[in-house]
């Protein structure tokens, strides 16, 4: 067999997002900041790096010298920092985190002289070889990595690629945390890693190849080696060898009580995936439904049929040590949703008539093993549409909302499902009516380490009352200032737990959402809120110390 390749690589990844305080006013005139961005340890500027003022979203790129200029209202803002290949070097003294730096603009004084350093993003790096030591090429190589959402913490994948002729890859573009790599050969795994695109004519086809292997020479996730990555500190030599060890196969019928759609499609996923249904990777199945995969190699899978307004619920399949056989997907009508967002009062003047085009809806599958969205934008007046929305219970997410709304109520099939699922096959269907309220309220204050000791960079969370802890716009996020001081605006009414971290996982805070024990271990530094529509809130919080959250809140 011929095992040459030409050099291809495939990234695949999703990027974190933060909810950041608003900006005070945007009538007011604007204020400048300047500063230069250098290369970490040294004095060697950085060109080309975008600074974006959050969430106003003004943004400008670093000139030769590393030299910058941006222009904003006065308000409260982080600012970020992104070039390729490089990330924030994190600087606690001057509120310099992973997620920006909190600055407040006041009318009538620039910021001169901002200082930002920049190193090298992290990646993790080795060689694929088969069982007989040969470098292995267009194997495909994943990186893992622990994600908190409201359900729970799930594994996924966050980075993709294929090594090259000589066997290597580079996962890059990574942030600093705890990962498991994978990689494994086969027909099925390059085509999901390609998404469609091809491979060159010189490159064998794999076939049924090899199963899948986890860095330390584990069969499983569970059993893999934990890879760490740190400033300064790459991860490379993770030298992976597949073995030549059982596959499965997974034999079943997809069945309804209707003739089966011509252009039916199964989907066929490992845990940890996002599940696209516009990519090309699927499996046929015969006229009667039937079908076979051949070559799986133990693990945990989900399937999914669809096709000609029909779809299934998530079926979860588990291959151990044998084939599956009689696996039964049951396919039921798809559901069009129809839908309207509105602002409800016309309380404020500025909002009247406001075009609702930007707002987006989606639809959330509530899955820890999997994820999968439905999202489409509302049209000017609001209006929206949600086609061929499969059976399962799903969260009801809306981004994007005018400045200085949030989303106040969202009802569907008669229920109020601001805090519940939209039951898909179960509720009656209906329009799914979102209601915005320009009614919010400011919590703002000071974060100190001890008496007099400001924090700075410090991340301040209020999690939201119980019922409300599965909706991910309901958790308000922002960061201190080199003062130890912080200011949210826009925040819905209502009760919240306030907490400072020094430093936690990305989204870490979700936690508050299905496990109790995390409120009763930093309960000690919690604060109550209970915030009424235009009302200011202060706060005096402690920060609680990065060695308490090493680790992950487990």
């Amino acid at each position: 067999m011929i095992r040459q390749i030409c050099l291809l690589f495939l990234f695949l990844g999703i990027p974190i997002q933060q909810r950041t305080p608003l900006p005070a006013s945007r009538a007011a005139a604007r204020v400048s900041i300047t500063g230069t961005v250098v290369r970490g340890g040294t004095n060697e500027p950085i060109g080309s790096v975008r600074i974006t003022l959050r969430p106003a979203g003004v943004s400008a790129v670093t000139d030769m010298g590393g030299k910058f200029r941006i222009d904003a209202v006065p308000g409260r803002y982080t600012l970020t920092a992104e070039r390729e290949g490089f990330v924030l070097q994190l600087d606690a003294t001057h509120g310099v985190t992973e997620m920006g730096v909190a600055l407040t603009l006041n009318a009538g004084q620039p910021i001169s002289g901002m200082a930002l350093a920049m190193i090298p993003a992290p990646t993790i790096s080795g060689h694929t070889y088969f069982p007989n030591g040969e470098p292995l090429a267009a194997a495909v190589v994943q990186a893992y990595r622990w994600r908190y959402t409201p359900f729970g913490r799930r594994m996924k994948i966050v980075k993709t690629a294929l090594t090259d002729d000589s066997g290597e890859y580079r996962l890059f573009r990574l942030t600093f945390g705890e990962y498991i790599v994978s990689a494994s050969y086969s027909h099925r795994s390059q085509r999901s890693a390609l998404n469609g695109r091809q491979l060159s004519a010189n490159v064998p086809d794999p076939d049924e190849g090899y199963t899948t292997v986890f860095y330390g020479g584990a069969a499983s996730a569970s059993e893999a080696q934990v890879v760490r990555v740190a400033p300064g500190l790459d991860a490379g030599g993770l030298n992976i060898i597949l073995s030549d060890t059982p596959r499965f196969s997974i034999r079943g019928q997809v069945v309804s009580a209707v003739p089966l759609p011509p252009d039916l499609k199964i989907a066929f996923v490992p845990e940890g995936s996002d599940l696209n249904l516009d990519t090309r990777n699927f499996i046929s199945a015969s006229a009667d439904g039937t079908f076979e995969l051949t070559g799986v190699s133990p693990g945990s899978y989900l399937m999914l049929a669809f096709g000609g307004h029909l779809s299934s619920p998530l079926v979860p399949v588990h291959v151990g040590n044998s084939n599956v056989e009689k696996l039964s997907i049951p396919l039921a009508p798809a559901i069009t949703v129809n839908g309207r967002v509105s602002i409800e009062g016309a309380i404020r003047p500025n909002l009247a008539g406001t075009n609702l085009a930007g707002v987006k809806i989606g639809l959330v599958r509530r899955s820890r093993e999997i994820e999968q969205r439905i999202e489409v934008f509302a049209g000017g007046d609001g209006a929206f549409t949600l086609p061929d929305v499969g059976p399962g219970e799903y969260d009801v997410l809306v981004e994007r909302v005018p400045s200085g709304t949030y989303t106040r109520s969202i009802r569907y099939g008669g229920r109020d499902v601001l805090s519940d699922a939209v039951r898909i096959g179960i509720d009656p269907n209906d329009s799914l009516d979102v209601s915005l309220s320009p009614m919010t309220g400011t919590v703002e204050g000071h974060v100190s380490e001890r008496v007099d000791v400001p924090s700075p960079g410090v991340q301040v969370v209020l999690v939201p009352e119980v019922r409300l802890r599965r909706r991910p716009d309901r958790y308000i996020v922002g960061l201190t200032d080199v003062s130890g001081n912080f200011q949210l605006t826009g925040v819905p009414p209502g009760q919240y737990t306030a907490f400072a971290f020094e430093q936690i996982e990305p989204e870490a805070y979700y936690a508050f959402a299905y496990d109790p024990s995390v409120s009763a271990r930093f309960a000690d530094r919690a604060a109550s809120v209970n915030l009424n529509q235009g009302n200011v809130t202060r706060l005096e919080l402690k920060a609680i110390p990065s060695a308490e959250t090493a680790g992950g809140f487990r």
